[in-house]
């Protein structure tokens, strides 16, 4: 068996943060638990055209939002939910589901969302309304999708302002079934920590 030079772990470790740069936390996931709590609030909820990706995944609940958040609506395809900041006054809490997810259908999720770009994934509370967690308080810190601000100041043309809980019954479509690289990589998931 060869040993692996400097230069074939640099490169090997070049590749891998490639082909997993919209989930730069992946080495910390995996040493963490084998189901991470994910709060959806839209094209990923029951009933939406992105939830595929949530097959096999463990249903925890509806639930909503702890904080309160600004929601626009792309182009009237998803909702993207805002924190409250300097410029940007949130006012409402977001109603959506949650999951517990294993790591690969977090990457495959990140990889939707364009995790460090368009969206960032961000752990804050929720409160279940069918608790199914075990807990004596019905409160969950999960994983949530939020709109990058700096990438969505650059296209305010697109972003119109949600003032409706339901979304409407325009969809948002994005499908990796064809990306047989990304599937040879996910095969890393599988291997122990390589340092």
């Amino acid at each position: 068996m060869m040993a692996m030079t400097n230069t074939n772990h640099f490169d090997m470790m070049e590749q891998l943060s490639q082909r997993f740069k919209n989930t730069p936390d992946l080495i910390e996931l995996k040493k963490g638990p084998e189901w991470i709590p994910l709060f959806v609030y839209g094209t990923l909820k029951s009933g939406e055209k992105n939830r595929h990706f949530l097959e096999g995944a463990k249903w925890l609940g509806e639930a909503r939002t702890a904080s309160i958040f600004k929601v626009s609506i792309n182009m009237g395809l998803f909702p993207v939910a805002f924190q409250g900041g300097k410029d940007l006054h949130a006012h409402n809490h977001i109603f959506g589901e949650v999951y517990a997810v294993n790591l690969r259908q977090l990457i495959q999720i990140d990889r939707l969302e364009d995790n460090g770009g368009m969206f960032y994934r961000k752990q804050n509370y929720v409160h279940l309304f069918e608790q199914k967690v075990g807990s004596v308080i019905p409160s969950l810190k999960c994983w949530m999708y939020l709109g990058k601000p700096d990438f969505w100041d650059q296209h305010k043309d697109m972003m119109h302002l949600c003032h409706s809980k339901k979304m409407g019954e325009n969809r948002y479509v994005y499908d990796f079934d064809g990306d047989r690289e990304f599937e040879k990589s996910m095969r890393f998931l599988n291997d122990p920590i390589p340092f």
